[in-house]
């Protein structure tokens, strides 16, 4: 598994501005885009077998929480 991200910056007819596509071992894995401000920039995550958008979240929430989740996961196993 290459386990590599790729960033390709897109014009998207959906969307007033221009997007970013992120793609994960070469299949497509969310759009972030910005149209609603700099400020609030919005990610949506992809479903891989619907080629469809799953979910849809705020990008500064999803970091939060996933550097949430990563200082927890790391606190409750020290010392295993």
């Amino acid at each position: 598994m290459e386990n590599e991200f790729r960033l390709v910056v897109s014009s998207n007819s959906d969307y007033e501005k221009m997007v970013i596509y992120l793609d994960f071992n070469r299949d497509l894995w969310a759009i972030l885009n910005c149209d609603e401000g700099n400020d609030q920039i919005k990610i949506e995550i992809l479903d891989k077998n619907e080629d469809k958008i799953s979910w849809k979240m705020d990008l500064e929430a999803l970091i939060l929480a996933l550097n949430n989740a990563k200082k927890k996961l790391i606190e409750v196993n020290k010392g295993l």
